[in-house]
């Protein structure tokens, strides 16, 4: 695909973006809802146990089955034709759905023995942490089958161009749930927890169904999921797909970590980490996740297509549009990190204390940022070659080292919850420059030096809009409305910086040309 069809390309970032924000902020309420009903309580920590085990387990899933299945896909569309292209991802997605669905009953049916693995630290208790965590994974154990659906499917809408479904899926999921969140606040406060779960599960079914539905209705001569544990292509994408499980699996367990050592801190520290760690991943899934989604399948085309000039100016690009966004937003965190949890999270059950020890949380997630907005770019770029082993390895050092400093830092230095936090920012800084010098020679004619000057550029207008955050943070009254007005202000100064530094994200910004 030509470089010259950059109208479509600005339109797709343009709609993935908007539609990752309006998730964003839609999740986010949820978590303000879920922070003003149950603050940093045993409620919340046994929930969010319960969400992390199917959660975590289809998202890593989701990363690689996506991560395999698209390039294949689109490579049979290239080399053969359309019909053998949607046999391949009928086989895949069928016999997929089938093994997830086994899994996620099994894991329905008997919870105890995988809360016991993921939160250890519950069992030492009374048992009320270990028994709502129980009972909410009972409701929410087929999460799992629904994110790993909902991935192949949008990923196959992309694949055409059609992100409607990747728009809409994830911000009707968490409006439902917000609404039974809203409905057992207001209306019936004794029968909370059974709605919580009832609405988590409600809105991962919606999730799966919208772009099911979009997809079938789209290629109806084509959508035809079936069950073949034996077909080639089912095994051809086995072969794709299980060094980017292994890979992203590693990135996973960093969190599984964090989640066991913080299972032995005091009460409320697995909450503290997940408000915390909520803030850094909406910023990084409004801009870099969705730039990277939505320039993935050009980059894939282009590199199908032999054209490598367009591919690295593609890959510029995202680049330059990340960096741009993830400096000063990084800075952001880490001056504002407690007003910012005042605002976001201070209400009902939530406390200053709370907003205090999760302001902690944030600032140090803060450092890590910049890189992980990087590593929503990476990995594709690799995938998008075949090269699934590179990433694996990486991430496994990665994940021997996080293990490592996240003792080291949470308990013989004694920093509990913030030495879990500083050791993920910092094992994410080392995976990104890993990743960035082992994709020399991967693509030819791939080179990020051209970066390097608009990278400056950023640093240099982040480090004065900081000092303009940091000067409102001392002399405005600590309330939320300042917090909001400090935001804006810097936000301009930034642009403002951008464009008088003739930053190439801006004036292609002023061309209309992202």
């Amino acid at each position: 695909m030509p470089m010259e069809n950059q109208p479509s390309l600005r339109k797709a970032t343009g709609q993935v973006t908007v539609a990752v924000l309006i998730s964003r902020v839609t999740g986010f309420l949820r978590e303000v809802a879920l922070a003003s009903l149950y603050g940093l309580s045993g409620i919340r920590d046994a929930y969010n146990i319960s969400q992390y085990i199917p959660n975590q387990l289809g998202s890593l899933l989701n990363a690689s089955t996506s991560a395999g299945l698209i390039p294949l896909f689109m490579r049979l569309r290239h080399e053969k034709d359309e019909q053998s292209a949607w046999q391949a991802a009928n086989a895949i997605v069928g016999t997929t759905a089938f093994a997830l669905f086994i899994f996620s009953l099994i894991l329905s049916i008997f919870p105890q023995p995988f809360v016991a693995v993921f939160a250890p630290g519950f069992l030492s208790e009374s048992g009320a942490r270990f028994n709502l965590a129980v009972y909410f994974l009972r409701f929410t154990a087929f999460s799992t089958l629904f994110i790993v659906m909902n991935g192949m499917l949008t990923g196959l809408s992309q694949a055409y161009k059609d992100f409607v479904p990747y728009m809409v899926s994830a911000p009707m999921q968490n409006i439902i749930i917000l609404l039974f969140i809203v409905l057992a606040y207001f209306a019936f406060p004794h029968q909370s927890i059974f709605l919580l779960a009832l609405g988590t599960i409600s809105g991962a079914a919606v999730f799966v169904l919208i772009p099911l539905l979009r997809i079938a209705s789209k290629n109806t001569g084509f959508f035809r999921p079936f069950v073949d544990f034996k077909n080639p292509y089912v095994k051809e994408f086995l072969v794709l797909a299980f060094p980017i499980l292994l890979g992203s699996s590693v990135q996973y367990i960093n969190v599984l970590v964090d989640q066991i050592m913080a299972s032995f801190l005091p009460v409320g520290s697995i909450a503290a980490l997940n408000y915390g760690n909520q803030l850094m991943t909406m910023v990084v899934g409004i801009f870099a996740a969705s730039v990277s989604a939505a320039y993935y399948p050009y980059i894939i085309e282009d590199f199908h297509s032999s054209a490598y000039q367009d591919l690295n100016r593609r890959v510029q690009k995202a680049f330059n549009v990340i960096q741009a966004i993830m400096i000063p937003s990084a800075i952001g965190l880490i001056i504002l990190g407690f007003p910012l949890a005042k605002l976001l999270f201070q209400r009902g059950n939530f406390s200053l204390r709370d907003a205090q020890v999760t302001g902690t949380l944030i600032r140090a997630y803060g450092i890590g940022l910049f890189a992980a907005g990087l590593s929503m770019l990476y990995p594709r770029l690799y995938y998008t070659t075949g090269d699934t082993s590179t990433p694996m390895k990486i991430a496994s050092a990665g994940v021997i080292f996080n293990i490592a400093l996240n003792y080291i830092l949470a308990f013989p230095l004694g920093l509990g919850a913030l030495g879990l936090a500083l050791s993920t920012s910092i094992t994410i800084c080392l995976n990104v420059i890993l990743y960035h010098v082992f994709i020399r020679g991967k693509i030819p004619h791939l080179t990020l030096r051209p970066c390097l000057q608009p990278m400056i550029k950023s640093f240099i207008a982040a480090t004065i809009m900081g000092i303009v955050t940091y000067s409102l943070y001392r002399f405005l009254p600590m309330r939320n409305m300042y917090t909001l007005l400090n935001v804006f202000i810097s936000a301009v100064v930034y642009g403002l910086l951008m464009v008088v530094m003739r930053h190439p994200v801006a004036e292609d910004l002023l061309r209309r040309e992202i």
